[in-house]
């Protein structure tokens, strides 16, 4: 039996990628030897067991692509 329902409304919204905090963090360890790190898993939402996992060779440079296998 097929019941009509009215689709979920969509909520669209200004998009602020990073908060004031996140800023704040990249401005701090922004000479620090792993700075680079910090600012992959800010801005992909990594998982703290991702990021031991990522290798050299996880990164595409020509496709600027990064692949998370571990």
């Amino acid at each position: 039996m097929a019941v009509d329902a009215a689709p979920p409304k969509v909520r669209c919204g200004e998009i602020h990628p990073f908060s004031e905090e996140a800023g704040r963090l990249l401005d701090a360890v922004a000479e620090h030897r792993l700075a680079a790190l910090y600012a992959v898993t800010l801005t992909l939402g990594l998982r703290r067991g991702e990021l031991p996992g990522l290798l050299w060779e996880d990164i595409d440079w020509p496709g600027a692509t990064l692949r998370v296998r571990r």
